[in-house]
């Protein structure tokens, strides 16, 4: 069964993670909620084709190439409904209404029904006015039969969409009746069809949270902290996985990756939250043991001559192991990666230089890095901000695109394992 949906203008709804970017595609779940809008609920049938709909397997879809524009900001009244205020007389509020236009149908595609379940959802479908807000106008159809997917539900994906699930309707219903918003449905990756995930050198990250925060700019300095604090609790029994030297005197190529989580929030001023310990790729499960041992026993590092108290972590969005771990195809420094050598004129460009790091530490050859003065934090944190462990050496913020999702966390670059070029996925 194929729904169609051939917009009118521009698709107007916005990224319930982030009110001033679009949402692309359409999720689902907001098409279902649009179906439920547009339903004449006093007809049995609709409403078991509705109940039927949200029973199935998420959609897979076709998504047409689209021009995002999010840039235009309108001062609105704000919202005092017993006031008594006439709307002019409100006080103004900046909002951004970020849109999206497509350059073709959007189309989802589900199991074929029976034939009077398609005739109920045809009928529904024919209602629907818009899907987003208001302005968002949509003609809709749907008929039986399939297409060739250019998105499908995956594991592996790096698009997170709100699908409906079982029982959607009776929440959307209650929370009409009651006069307040439904929560949001679950998500689930998206992958595109025919694509190939990359997974990163490290396949772990655990999180403890710092007491008080300490200076991101000093990020190498504290990891070089949290790695002495766990090589003293592990003793002679550290695992080379821990510190990189292995019983034949090589160094691996990685090891644990001592790491500052600095707090994503925009209220933000350059600050570290919290500690992370990325773990490789072929560490044994007696290493990670050993590991996690002495990782759930640190209650403290000596940080500046002082001991630095830490916690378990909470439930900050910014020591989440998702929010540096999910794939992403662009990812951009938070701190400052630094060159394991100088460029020659004629011979090699830092660009190049990292490309073949990155391709070294495992990860694939991207399809472009851009180099950039500040990272993705803002925060007015230059690269010049930062602090080297062994100063000298050449280092820059970048931007890191690769042609499919790669999976984090994403660290590249000499210091990599204190600190230093952890990237955020964008």
């Amino acid at each position: 069964m194929i729904l169609t949906l051939e917009f009118l203008g521009p698709y107007a709804a916005a990224d319930v993670a982030s009110r001033d970017a679009p949402e692309w595609p359409p999720h689902p779940d907001r098409v279902y909620q649009s179906m439920v809008d547009a339903a004449v609920l006093d007809d049995r049938h609709q409403l078991d084709a509705l109940r039927w709909l949200e029973s199935q397997p998420p959609p897979s879809l076709v998504v047409p190439d689209s021009v995002q524009m999010n840039d235009a900001i309108t001062f609105v009244p704000v919202n005092y409904a017993d006031s008594g205020l006439d709307v002019d007389a409100r006080n103004k509020q900046p909002r951004s209404f970020p849109m999206v236009w497509p350059r073709g149908p959007v189309k989802l595609l589900w199991p074929d029904p029976q034939p009077d379940v398609l005739e109920a959802l045809g009928k529904i479908t024919q209602r629907i006015s818009h899907v987003g807000r208001a302005e968002s106008q949509v003609l809709a159809s749907i008929r039986p039969g399939q297409e060739p997917p250019s998105h499908v539900p995956d594991p592996a994906g790096a698009i997170s969409l709100r699908v409906p699930a079982e029982g959607r309707f009776d929440i959307l219903e209650a929370a009409f009746r009651g006069g307040r918003y439904a929560p949001p449905s679950p998500s689930i990756p998206y992958l595109r069809s025919g694509e190939v995930q990359h997974n990163s050198p490290w396949v772990e990250l655990l999180a403890v949270k710092l007491r008080h925060p300490l200076a991101l700019k000093r990020v190498a300095d504290v990891a070089d902290a949290f790695r002495r604090a766990m090589l003293s609790l592990l003793g002679a029994a550290a695992p080379a996985a821990v510190h990189g030297h292995r019983a034949d005197g090589v160094k691996s190529i990685n090891h644990v990756a001592w790491l500052g989580l600095p707090n994503l929030s925009p209220f933000a001023q350059g600050e570290l939250l919290g500690l992370g310990l990325a773990l490789p790729a072929g560490m044994s499960a007696l290493d990670r043991a050993r590991t996690l041992q002495a990782f759930l026993a640190l209650d403290h590092i000596v940080y500046g001559g002082r001991r630095v108290w830490v916690d378990p972590p909470t439930q900050a969005t910014s020591l989440a192991s998702k929010q540096w771990c999910r794939p992403a195809r662009r990812w951009a420094t938070v701190s400052p990666v630094v060159l394991d050598r100088y460029p020659k004129k004629g011979k090699l460009t830092a660009e190049e230089i990292l490309v073949q790091g990155l391709v070294a530490t495992g990860f694939p050859a991207p399809k472009s890095i851009k180099l950039v003065e500040t990272g993705a934090l803002g925060q007015g944190l230059t690269s010049a901000s930062f602090r080297l462990r062994r100063p000298g050496r050449l280092y820059t913020q970048a931007v890191i695109e690769f042609s499919s999702p790669v999976k984090g966390p994403v660290i590249l670059g000499a210091e990599r394992h204190f600190g230093l070029g952890l990237c955020l996925p964008a």
